[in-house]
């Protein structure tokens, strides 16, 4: 059981990686030319058509970073989870 835990450790660290680093490759999309912001107004977001959906970028890959810290954390919980476990003696019946 305890290669199984730290199976899915390894698991959620690595899906937490790669969607990390997807929402960072999309943001990189988020650049190019705006117009002039006056000041105390947010800065501008651009759009992506994929599949015939418009989404803003920012906001998205704003919500993808998160999904993948989630996942990340989740691996740090299960991996430490694991470990702690490991450590811990049940009495066998």
């Amino acid at each position: 059981m305890r290669a199984t835990v730290f199976a899915l450790a390894l698991g959620l660290l690595a899906l937490g990686v790669a969607v990390v680093l997807g929402a960072l490759i999309l943001n990189s999309y988020n650049s190019g030319s705006c117009p002039a912001i006056p000041p105390g107004q947010p800065a501008c977001d651009h759009t992506m058509t994929f599949g015939g959906v418009t989404f803003w970028i920012g906001a998205t890959s704003s919500a993808i970073f998160m999904v993948g810290a989630v996942a990340f954390a989740s691996g740090v919980g299960v991996g430490l989870y694991g470990v702690w476990s490991r450590g811990r003696r049940t009495p066998q019946s």
